[in-house]
């Protein structure tokens, strides 16, 4: 008896397939689970209930320091705390925010070095975030995109 060991294999691209359709949580969670990962693709669908995931805590997070500023008149160590787990928050989110928008360039058969050029562009305030958000997020999927990925079901009403 003889033990055989296979060495792992790398996932191929077509392990990721976008999910047209993705509801809220199918996002958030195919977003954490490629929190990482630039390999494959993603819906527009996916890319937009996830970021809508990310802006939610950072909404309730200002939301609470705006409430503790007008009740307190002045910002105190709660929210100093509130603040700087805010930093953190957003720090982390963006690894999985570059993961994500890799993918759905991918989706609409791009490289994703082109999100770098949109990280140089976010340097110039306002139009250098809302310009790559608004285009990454509404470029239609491409059939050549299937390079990148499997072949997905094709999309519904909504992608």
């Amino acid at each position: 008896m003889t033990d055989q060991h296979v060495a792992a294999q790398p996932v191929p691209y077509e392990a990721y397939p976008p999910l047209y359709g993705a509801t809220f949580s199918q996002a958030v969670s195919r977003y954490a689970a490629g929190f990482v990962r630039g390999r494959g693709r993603a819906s527009r669908s996916e890319y937009w209930w996830a970021q809508l995931g990310l802006l939610l805590p950072v909404a309730v997070a200002f939301g609470l320091i705006g409430i503790g500023t007008a009740v307190g008149g002045t910002a105190g160590d709660a929210l100093a705390v509130i603040a700087v787990v805010l930093c953190v928050i957003t720090m982390v989110a963006a690894i999985g925010t570059i993961a994500l928008s890799v993918r759905r360039l991918h989706d609409a058969d791009l490289s994703g070095w082109w999100y770098l050029l949109a990280i140089v562009v976010g340097f110039v305030p306002v139009i250098g975030f809302l310009v790559p958000l608004l285009v990454i997020g509404l470029l239609p999927s491409n059939p050549a995109g299937i390079r990148r990925g499997n072949p997905a079901p094709p999309p519904q009403a909504f992608e």
